[in-house]
């Protein structure tokens, strides 16, 4: 099925490979819509630092030779797009680009079986998977995390640049980025398009799914509110308690009394607990 795709000219690619998997695919491999040929075009503006021409077809090659005729552009803030097995370069080192503007035409250089288009992106010098980005910005700014509060509401991204949309929905605006191991407060969740979303901020959301984020809600009290407004009234009843025994001993002149704490229990003749007070008249 063709997607929406913004470094080919027809604005649509068919993914013949994905990201990752097995063989530790390193970018993604595209064609144009129902696998036709297509030119190549920047993804953002940006100055090309490096290209390769005069490559042919070279199944099993490795290392830069494996990208047959490929460019690789540097749009700043750590964020770098590569192009690989052109059919041809249309532009050199040092030239400035803007987003769309043509670099070269699909081809079949390199270690390649088939004329397609191998998109890679890096971020800060890494490798990340290109599918986020087919169409849609590279984002430079990310939002600010907390800290752990076990008080609060609060998830850690277990992924690197995560997007944050203004809403909970894939075709809603992406404006931040949220980095791996941040820890963001969440105030509501929603499931849609098979995500459970959360909203970390005012029109600011995240999705997660196959262990994107872990969640970590708020530490639930102890005792609930019921049972702390009873202790809260038996409280309330001993302290009357004590203080009617306090009014009945200033009435009856404290002054004529003698105290007398028991060392320990079963002192003398009158069964007493540990540390109990005995009042007794003088003579």
């Amino acid at each position: 099925m063709a997607v929406k795709c913004r470094v080919l000219k027809g604005g649509y690619c068919e993914i013949t490979q994905y990201y990752g998997g097995s063989n530790n695919h390193l970018g993604i491999d595209i064609v144009g819509k129902n696998y036709t040929i297509d030119t190549v075009l920047a993804h953002t503006e940006g100055t090309v630092i490096y290209t390769q021409t005069g490559q042919s077809n070279n199944q099993g090659s490795t290392g830069n030779a494996s990208y047959g005729n490929f460019v690789k552009i540097n749009h700043g803030s750590g964020w770098f797009t590569l192009y690989a097995h052109l059919d041809r370069v249309n532009v050199k080192v040092g030239d400035k680009v803007t987003k769309g503007q043509v670099i070269g035409y699909m081809g079949n250089t390199g270690n390649s079986y088939g004329a397609h288009l191998h998109f890679e992106v890096y971020k800060n010098n890494a490798r990340t998977n290109p599918l986020n980005y087919l169409d849609a910005d590279l984002l430079s700014s990310t939002l600010k995390p907390v800290t752990r509060d076990e008080n609060k509401d609060q998830l850690k991204v277990n992924v690197n640049d995560l997007r944050i949309r203004t809403g909970p929905s894939t075709t809603s605006s992406i404006i931040e980025l949220a980095t791996e191991n941040s820890i963001y407060n969440y105030y509501e969740t929603k499931s849609s398009e098979g995500y459970t979303w959360y909203r970390i901020d005012d029109n600011k959301w995240l999705a997660n799914k196959d262990n994107w984020c872990t969640i970590y809600p708020k530490t639930q009290p102890i005792d609930n509110e019921e049972k702390l407004k009873e202790e809260i009234k038996n409280l309330q009843s001993k302290i009357k308690q004590l203080e009617e025994e306090n009014e009945q001993l200033k009435n009856n002149n404290i002054s004529d009394y003698k105290i007398f704490v028991a060392p320990e229990s079963s002192l003398y003749y009158m069964e007493l607990e540990e540390n109990q007070q005995l009042f007794y008249k003088k003579n």
